[in-house]
């Protein structure tokens, strides 16, 4: 490569994600969720609305904020992240898929400063810059980001300042019980009885305040003895 050659700048074009039209909301979204009344009232009125209003749940385990990404992650058009095993590119080629629903689980384990630069640009103008070979393409679209975190002091100010932050309680242990109930019988088809026995052992045997972890051992177990057989090896080996 010649000097001249090095020193040309480099092509620039521009390229506008496809808009699409207004998502259908189910009518059963959030659903399997127990209370938090006024978070899911929020949630669907970002959903309707015409510009983007991003949200972020704050929460312990226990608070259903990755049960809230979850179900958010149903709706047509959206793609779903999981902050801990997002690689340098994830962010930026999500937003350039032209996906209209960003769902970021763990939003505070994304490490690499490179996206968390693109959420940030594209969340605060709907453009991200896009530098390949000699290449520079600008991307534009609008895109909704719903995302959850254990904590925000992790997170860059100018970030945070994007969303529109709702901390999140966690539950009680009975609550916790519904909670796991509600998404054991709509989610994993389990009768009342077991999927109420699973939640027993769960939040009490396991000391498990993850509904996760009652989800896998639905899926590994069709009866109590089943489920007791289980959660000892699993105390066992904790």
């Amino acid at each position: 490569m010649t000097l001249l050659e090095a020193s040309k700048p480099k092509l620039k074009t521009e390229r506008y994600l496809s808009v699409r039209g207004p998502t259908k909301i189910p009518r059963d979204l959030f659903s399997v969720i127990y209370g938090h009344k006024e978070v899911k009232e929020i949630l669907k009125r970002s959903l309707k609305s015409e510009m983007p209003v991003h949200v972020l749940l704050v929460g312990d385990t226990s608070s259903a904020k990755s049960l809230f990404m979850s179900e958010l992650s149903r709706l047509k058009g959206s793609a779903f992240i999981l902050g801990g095993l997002s690689t340098k590119a994830g962010i930026r080629d999500i937003i350039q898929s032209g996906a209209r629903y960003i769902i970021i689980d763990e939003l505070d384990k994304i490490e690499s400063g490179k996206d968390l630069s693109a959420l940030l640009s594209f969340m605060e103008s709907g453009v991200i810059a896009v530098a390949k070979h000699k290449k520079h393409t600008i991307v534009r679209g609008k895109a909704w980001v719903f995302a959850a975190c254990n904590r925000t002091d992790r997170l860059p100010p100018e970030l945070l300042s994007r969303f529109l932050v709702l901390r999140i309680p966690k539950y009680t242990k009975e609550e916790l019980k519904l909670v796991i109930v509600k998404v054991l019988r709509s989610r994993e088809r389990k009768g009342k009885g077991l999927a109420e026995y699973i939640a027993e052992k769960t939040v009490n045997d396991l000391k498990s305040r993850d509904p996760r972890d009652a989800v896998k051992i639905a899926r590994l177990a069709r009866t109590k003895r089943e489920v007791d057989k289980i959660v000892e090896i699993l105390k066992k080996y904790q």
